[in-house]
Parts: C-alpha cells; structure tokens; sequence
C-alpha cells in the first residue's frame, strides 16, 4: 500500500525531516532484524555456496524496514526530536 504524502505532512510541515527520521527508523529496525535473524553461516564448494544452517525466515514475504518506518511515521508511533547540531 502506498504511503500518502497527505498523511505524512499532517505529522509535520516538513517533509524532508519525516524522510530523515523514517530513514533512521528503517536503520534501526534493519539492525534489529539482523540481531533476531543472523544470516546462517556458509561455505564455498567449487563455485557453490553450502549453506550449514537451514533459514528458517522467508525474507522475502516479510514487510521491508522503509515500509515499516514509513507506516510508523504517519501513524505518529514514532516519537522523534531532532538536535541542532549548528550549536
């Protein structure tokens, strides 16, 4: 499903400061993933890959981390303030 931009300028006028927290959101949920999910560990065989571990996540039926951000911040679940860092 699409993310409205209607939606994103009702949790702020600027657009590019909601691109910037989802961004660092999607960061966050990716590293955290890789934390729960550690790719299995492999070997090269002539020119093939031997996985040792069976990988039990479907990678790909799962939600991606931007979409994830990105639903959070129009929601308004994601609670951000932003520093100047010009001090």
């Amino acid at each position: 499903m699409p993310i409205s931009l209607d939606k994103l300028n009702q949790q702020s006028d600027d657009i590019y400061k909601l691109c910037l927290v989802a961004a660092k959101r999607a960061k966050q949920i990716n590293k955290l993933r890789i934390a729960k999910y550690p790719m299995p560990d492999a070997r090269e065989e002539q020119d093939e890959i031997i996985f040792l571990e069976e990988d039990e996540v479907n990678w790909d039926e799962m939600e991606k981390p931007t979409t994830i951000a990105l639903n959070e911040v129009v929601e308004g679940e994601s609670e951000f303030e932003m520093r100047n860092t010009e001090e």
